[in-house]
C-alpha cells in the first residue's frame, strides 16, 4: 500500500526444456485479467502501475502469458495481496500503526497494544516505538545522556542515543511553567550517538531542555 507507480511487485520465471531459450511474459485478457490495467511487466518484472490503497481493494487479479521462441505459450492467473502500511510506509497488518517488524523483534509479547505501557515505565508502546526503545524494559527510556559544556565556546552540547530512520528537535526555556521554545529541528540521526549544541544560549544561562524524536520521512 502506498508505493510509487513503477515499484517491483515481484518476479516471474517459468521452467523450459531448452535452458537456452528466452521467455516472454505478457498480461493478456480472460478470466481473471480484473487486475490487469493496474500493472505492467517490464521483462520477466512486474511492476505497479498504480499507487494502491489498501481501503480501497486488498486484492488484484491478473492474468499472464509466457512464451518462448519457438511459439510455446502457457497462461496462468495470479492473484496479489495489498497490504496495509503505517504512518512511515512500513507493513502494519493488523493497523495498530506500529511497524510489524519492530512487533515481532519482541517475540515475547503476543498483542502489543499501542495504547498499553507494557514495561510500566509510563510510556506507552507507541511512543517507544517512535523513541526506538524497547517497550519491555523500563529502563530502556528516551532520554539527554549527557549536557555538558564546551570549554571553548561556553556552549551546552547535549548528547543523546540515536535511532536510525529518525529527526530530532531541540527545544528550551528558561522555566518549566512556559512554553519550550524551539531551537533547532529536523536533525538527523546519527546512530548510535547524537550530539547538538546549543549555539543561542550560554552553558551558564538557567534554562530547560526537551528533546522530540519523530521517524524521518
Amino acid at each position: 500500500e502506498g508505493q510509487s507507480s513503477g515499484t517491483l511487485v515481484g518476479t516471474f520465471s517459468a521452467y523450459d526444456e531448452d535452458q537456452f531459450d528466452t521467455q516472454t511474459y505478457t498480461l493478456v485478457n480472460g478470466e481473471g485479467d480484473s487486475g490487469n490495467p493496474h500493472f505492467y511487466i517490464d521483462g520477466a518484472n512486474l511492476l505497479a502501475l498504480t499507487t494502491f490503497d489498501y481501503s480501497i481493494t486488498n486484492l488484484y487479479s491478473i492474468r499472464v502469458q509466457v512464451s518462448d521462441s519457438g511459439g510455446l505459450t502457457d497462461t496462468g492467473i495470479f492473484d496479489i495481496s495489498i497490504y496495509p502500511t503505517n504512518s512511515v510506509g512500513e507493513a502494519d497488518l493488523d493497523g495498530d500503526g506500529i511497524s510489524d517488524w519492530w512487533e515481532a523483534s519482541f517475540t515475547e509479547i503476543t498483542d502489543l497494544d499501542p495504547n498499553l505501557d507494557t514495561d510500566g515505565d509510563g510510556i506507552v508502546n507507541m511512543n517507544e516505538w517512535i523513541a526506538g526503545t524497547d517497550p519491555t524494559d523500563a529502563g530502556a527510556i528516551f532520554e539527554i545522556a549527557e549536557n555538558i559544556k564546551d570549554q571553548q565556546s561556553g556552549h551546552s552540547v547535549l548528547k543523546w542515543r540515536g535511532r536510525p530512520d529518525r529527526t530530532y528537535s531541540v527545544y528550551w526555556s528558561t522555566n518549566l511553567l512556559e512554553s519550550m521554545q524551539l531551537i533547532q529541528s529536523g536533525i538527523p540521526s546519527t546512530p548510535p550517538w547524537n550530539t547538538y549544541t546549543d549555539t543561542v544560549h550560554n552553558a551558564e544561562n538557567e534554562g530547560f531542555y526537551r528533546l522530540k524524536v519523530e521517524h524521518a520521512q
